[in-house]
C-alpha cells in the first residue's frame, strides 16, 4: 500500500481472527469477517484518495473499580480498528526497540520484544528456574495475551530476583494518574516522527484518528490528549509505553547515579534501595520529569515499603511455591491460612494463581473445592473473573449449581458490562456441554441484563437465546 499502511488481508488476518472468536464483546460479525478482504481493500481505497474518517463507536463498555466507581472501555468498529492495527503494525517493530532495562509494556504486536530485553530477562531469571509459561491473569481482550501474561509474570520475576540481590532494602511505589488520557498527542506525533522517519504518511493517518476516534464526545473538535484505553489495547498500549521512553532514560539515569533500581509496567513505578534511603527525593525527580511532558503521579497511590512490608505485599516465595508442581500444595496451604490478612497486597494474584495452578496440576477435590469457595466468598473476586476462572470455579465446586447461581447473582445485581458479557459467554460454552443448564440457570440472570441498550451484548446473545 503507498501510504505504508499494514491494510493487506495476509498481515490483518489474525486480527481479524481475534477480533471474530476470541475478543471479548465478539466485535466483527460473521458477515463481516467472510467480507474481510473487500472491507479491507474498500479501506485501503478509503485512505489513499483521503476519504477515511473514524465512524461511531461500536459499544461503550463499563468495567468495575473499586467502591462502584467504573472505568468506561471503548469498542471501535472492526473498520477503524483495522486501520487502528494497521498504523501500529507498520511502526511496532521500531518502536519496540525504544526501551530502557526492567520497564516492561513495549512489546510488538507480533509479541516479540528486541534481543536485548529478551537477554535481560533470562540472565535474571534462568537461576530461579522459573517456567515462561506460567500465568497469572492478563487485560480484559488482549490480542496477543500470551505476550501480555508472559511479560507480567516475568515482571514480578524481575523484581523478586533484584531485591533478592540487595539484602535490606526499602521501596516507594507510584503510577502516573490518567496516564493514557494525559498523553500529549502534538508531543507524540513528534516522538513519532523523529523515530519513524520512513512511515510519515502512516503517523499522518494515525494522528488523525487518535484526533477524531472519540466524536460522540468531542463532535467535531479534534482532541489533543489522550490514547484510547480500548477494550483489546494492544495498539495503545505500545503507543503510551513508547511516550514514556525519554522519561525512562531520564529516570533510569538517575536511579543508577543514586545506587538505586528502577522498574515500570505501563504506567506502575518503583524504585528500589537500600534501607533508610530518602526516596521522596527519587519521587520528586521523577516528578519534574514527567511533568515535562505533560505527566503527573497520582498522590494518593504514592507507597513507601521496608522490606518486611513490601515482601508481605508480594509473597514473592509463595508465587513460586504455587508455580511449581513439586511444591504447589505447601503453597495452597500458606495460602490458605494468609490471603485474608492485612498487608499481603497480591492475595487476589495468588488466588488466580492457585486456580490456574490447581487444574494444570489436577491436585485433589479438596484443593479445588477450597479455592472455589474462597473465590466465591468475594463479590471483588466474581466481578473481575474471566469467563474461563468461573469455568474452572463451578467444576470445582462442591455444588455446580450454586456457584452458578452466586455467580449470576453478583454479577447481575452491577450495572457493569464487562463482567456481564463474561458471565454470557461463561454460558455459551456451558451450553456446548449441557445445552439444558445454561438456559435453565442462565436465562433468569440473561433476563436482568438490560442488553437492549448496549449492542454488545446484543451481538453475544445473538442467535443463541434472543
Amino acid at each position: 500500500m503507498r501510504t505504508g499502511l499494514k491494510l493487506d488481508s495476509d498481515t490483518q488476518k489474525s486480527f481479524w481472527e481475534h477480533l471474530r472468536y476470541k475478543s471479548i464483546p465478539q466485535i466483527a460479525s460473521a458477515e463481516q469477517y467472510t467480507q474481510r478482504k473487500e472491507i479491507l481493500v474498500e479501506l485501503e481505497q478509503e485512505v489513499e484518495q483521503g476519504r477515511y474518517s473514524p465512524g461511531a463507536l461500536y459499544a461503550t463498555l463499563s468495567f468495575p473499580k473499586a467502591s462502584g466507581v467504573a472505568r468506561f472501555v471503548p469498542v471501535f468498529t472492526p473498520r477503524d480498528y483495522a486501520v487502528f492495527f494497521g498504523c501500529v503494525k507498520a511502526i511496532d517493530e521500531q518502536l519496540s526497540g525504544f526501551r530502557q532495562p526492567n520497564t516492561f509494556g513495549g512489546w510488538t504486536l507480533s509479541g516479540t520484544y528486541k534481543g536485548e530485553e529478551e537477554q535481560q530477562v533470562q540472565e535474571l531469571t534462568e537461576e530461579l528456574n522459573y517456567d515462561e509459561e506460567d500465568y497469572i491473569y492478563g487485560s480484559i481482550s488482549s490480542f496477543n495475551k500470551y505476550a501480555w501474561l508472559k511479560y507480567w509474570n516475568q515482571y514480578w520475576k524481575v523484581t523478586h530476583a533484584i531485591t533478592g540481590q540487595l539484602g535490606d532494602y526499602s521501596c516507594i511505589a507510584f503510577d502516573v494518574a490518567n496516564f493514557y488520557d494525559s498523553v500529549e498527542l502534538p508531543r507524540l506525533e513528534r516522538y513519532l516522527r523523529r523515530t519513524c522517519t520512513e512511515h510519515p504518511i502512516v503517523i499522518e493517518i494515525l494522528m488523525f484518528f487518535l484526533a477524531y476516534w472519540n466524536r460522540e464526545i468531542n463532535k467535531y473538535a479534534p482532541s489533543s490528549k489522550g490514547v484510547p484505553q480500548d477494550i483489546v489495547g494492544d495498539c495503545s498500549r505500545i503507543l503510551a509505553n513508547f511516550y514514556l521512553y525519554e522519561y525512562d532514560k531520564d529516570m533510569t539515569k538517575y536511579c543508577h547515579a543514586n545506587s538505586l533500581h528502577y522498574l515500570r509496567w505501563s504506567d506502575d513505578m518503583m524504585v528500589i534501595g537500600k534501607a533508610g534511603e530518602n526516596l521522596e527525593n527519587c519521587v520528586f525527580a521523577a516528578s519534574d520529569r514527567l511533568y515535562e511532558i505533560g505527566l503527573n503521579i497520582n498522590t494518593g497511590k504514592v507507597k513507601q515499603y521496608t522490606k518486611a512490608e513490601f515482601e508481605s505485599y508480594w509473597r514473592f516465595d509463595l508465587l513460586v511455591k504455587l508455580s511449581c508442581v513439586e511444591s504447589v500444595e505447601d503453597g495452597l496451604r500458606e495460602l490458605r491460612k494468609i490471603h485474608n490478612c492485612e498487608g499481603f497486597g497480591r492475595s487476589h494474584t495468588a488466588l488466580k494463581l492457585a486456580l490456574n495452578k490447581i487444574k494444570e496440576f489436577n491436585l485433589s477435590r479438596y484443593w479445588q473445592n477450597w479455592i472455589s469457595d474462597v473465590l466465591l466468598a468475594s463479590s471483588t473476586s466474581i466481578l473481575t473473573l474471566t469467563n474461563t476462572q468461573m469455568s474452572k470455579i463451578v467444576s470445582f465446586s462442591s455444588d455446580p449449581l450454586s456457584a452458578l447461581t452466586m455467580i449470576g447473582d453478583v454479577i447481575c445485581s452491577r450495572l457493569h458490562t464487562v463482567p456481564h458479557l463474561q458471565y454470557i459467554r461463561f454460558l455459551r460454552k456451558l451450553a456446548k456441554v449441557n445445552k439444558s443448564l445454561p438456559l435453565k440457570w442462565g436465562l433468569p440472570y440473561i433476563e436482568r441484563i438490560n442488553w437492549n441498550r448496549n449492542p454488545a451484548i446484543a451481538t453475544e446473545l445473538s442467535g443463541w437465546i434472543i
